[in-house]
């Protein structure tokens, strides 16, 4: 037709010329039609055929007629997101919460109700390991919510209000021991393997309901295990804290006092990321509950909170330190006091120019002692890793996140001052870079008075066969939950590290009995093998044990002393590196 021909010839005019801007009026087109002309006439009707797709019989013209009734008169817009709909189901579940716990209880206690004559019945879809099907549920006495009633049966629903699910206690019974044994194994790994069990198709909305579900139930489970502390009087911070490792912490009215009372270790560790959600695709998952604490934790990233694991412990913030700025490793150095030597924490000799050299390395070639300025970590990460202080059997003592950042001092300095608020300032503590943490806690206002003075854990007294590497072993468990919470809420990660520490504590309990035996016999097998030894070279050099002490006192005091080097071996050392410098001259 002359149309398509108009069409064609404008298209191979536009693709020979490739000017695609062609001019608004059409005085001297020739008749050759435009873009606009092209893209118009691809969807608009001829005149007068407009309504040859309405239809009486098909009913498109009431169709149209009442589509013009809703454009005419639209509804107000809807100003809920999806985070409204999230708070609302945490606030119904919370609102819920003391009649599931009942409810969770009547069932374990009594199992399934009875059903009475007038029950009224009604059918859920519910899913176990075993199956999949429809059942039938009813009300039972003093059941004011759909989840009551459910929980009586043994099961729970994916939502607070209207479940189009449930889920049998006894198939999170299973998965939370599974979980707690291999934290790889997710909500998403078992989403999967129901529907490979029951031969169902791939629905991604079962992971969601399943994690819904499972909140809900670790949410029952808390408030029992609260209920349970408070009524063994342990909703305390001193109750909590002395049964936290009953060999470290309970102490009885005649057991004999050990100095230092309690052994511990501290480290950081960068495994325990939290991917931002600035950086994830999709909408951001708002959720407002927080795991472990009643308070809400400020947004800054300067700020952090530690968690004893259900105590808040309030902390304070970098600044506190002077000086705040440390821009290199010889910083460390540049304020030293010209004393005795007292205010060291660790080390009872003056700061000689080997020591500095030797802490300089230190500071230099290890990356957790180097200045805070060079701790910094990839925007997209919102937690970089968590910084914990854990005792001699293992239990962790306190723990927090560590903020958009490397091992600040920060971290270990909020730590040490938790624990000697919460445990007593008599606490053997092990950090792999204490040559480098002591001096900043000698800035510390709350903490330069309260450390320990002393060098070498193998000469300090009390330590015994202690090597302080209990952070590693935690480390070396804690890591496999990096897979299952590097792209998780701030809540789930919180969430699934809480339930690591809960039931690395229960291991650990189970454990110290024969940690504490071997060590016994380790000690037994040194006793026997070394003392001999020892007294023989006792009597050929014809000292007693008494003497021993005495000579380890006169090699303190006489370390302490400021040396002078002999005049010939200072114009030695002085030539050689003369030497030196014209060789590099050279």
């Amino acid at each position: 037709t002359p149309l398509v021909k108009k069409y064609a010839l404008a298209i191979k005019t536009q693709h020979f010329s490739g000017d695609n801007n062609f001019p608004d009026d059409h005085d001297n087109d020739d008749d050759i039609p435009t873009a606009q002309d092209v893209a118009s006439g691809m969807y608009d009707l001829p005149p007068g055929q407009e309504g040859m797709l309405n239809s009486h019989a098909g009913s498109e013209y009431q169709y149209h007629n009442l589509l013009a009734s809703l454009l005419e008169n639209p509804r107000s817009g809807d100003s809920r997101t999806r985070h409204d709909q999230i708070e609302k189901q945490i606030e119904s579940w919370k609102v819920q919460l003391p009649d599931l716990v009942s409810a969770y209880l009547a069932f374990m206690n009594h199992g399934a109700p009875q059903k009475s004559r007038n029950s009224e019945e009604w059918s859920l879809h519910t899913m176990d390991l075993n199956e999949a099907a429809e059942w039938m549920f009813f009300h039972p006495d003093g059941s004011p919510t759909i989840n009551a009633s459910l929980l009586r049966h043994g099961y729970i629903g994916a939502t607070p209000d209207r479940p189009t699910i449930a889920f049998s206690l006894h198939l999170f019974h299973v998965f939370h021991q599974f979980n707690r044994v291999c934290p790889k194994f997710s909500i998403d790994a078992l989403s999967k393997a129901l529907q490979h069990i029951h031969l169902l198709p791939r629905h991604e909305h079962l992971e969601d309901q399943l994690c819904s579900a499972y909140d809900a139930y670790l949410l029952v489970l808390r408030e029992i295990h609260r209920r349970t502390q408070q009524a063994l009087g342990h909703d305390n911070p001193d109750g909590f804290t002395s049964n936290l490792c009953a060999p470290c912490l309970y102490w009885l009215d005649d057991d004999p006092s050990l100095h230092p009372a309690m052994l511990a270790a501290m480290d950081g560790n960068n495994s325990m990321k939290l991917v931002d959600t600035t950086v994830r695709a999709g909408k951001e998952r708002l959720d407002s509950r927080q795991e472990g604490t009643d308070s809400k934790p400020s947004q800054h990233d300067e700020e952090i909170s530690i968690n004893l694991l259900i105590w808040h412990v309030s902390t304070y913030s970098q600044a506190t330190i002077q000086p705040s700025t440390l821009s290199n490793s010889e910083s460390v150095w540049n304020d030293t006091d010209d004393g005795d030597g007292d205010g060291i924490a660790w080390l009872n000799i003056n700061e000689t120019e080997e020591l500095m050299s030797c802490i300089d390395t230190c500071v230099d070639c290890w990356k957790a002692a180097g200045p805070d300025t060079r701790k910094r970590m990839f925007a997209m990460f919102s937690i970089s890793g968590i910084f914990l202080s854990v005792c001699r059997h293992g239990h962790v003592l306190v723990i927090c996140d560590m903020i958009r950042s490397g091992e600040l001092m920060k971290y270990p300095l909020s730590v040490v001052n938790a624990l000697i608020d919460l445990y007593g300032a008599d606490i053997g503590l092990g950090y792999n870079i204490m040559c480098a943490f002591y001096k900043t806690m000698m800035w510390s206002p709350k903490l330069k008075n309260k450390v320990l003075k002393n060098r070498l854990v193998g000469v300090m007294e009390g330590v015994g066969l202690e090597d302080f590497e209990e952070c590693e072993c935690t480390f070396s468990l804690s890591n496999r939950l990096v897979s299952t919470t590097r792209l998780a809420t701030c809540f789930h990660h919180q969430q699934a590290i809480q339930e690591f520490l809960d039931f690395h504590d229960h291991d650990k309990h189970v454990g110290s009995a024969n940690f504490i035996y071997q060590n016994y016999c380790q000690a037994l097998e040194c006793l026997a093998k070394d003392v001999p030894l020892f007294e023989v070279a006792c009597k050929k050099l014809n000292i007693t044990v008494e003497d021993c002490e005495i000579f380890l006192v006169q090699e303190r005091e006489h370390f302490s002393k400021v040396f002078e080097e002999p005049p010939e071996e200072i114009q030695s050392q002085d030539y050689a590196e003369l030497l030196q410098k014209l060789w590099k001259a050279k």
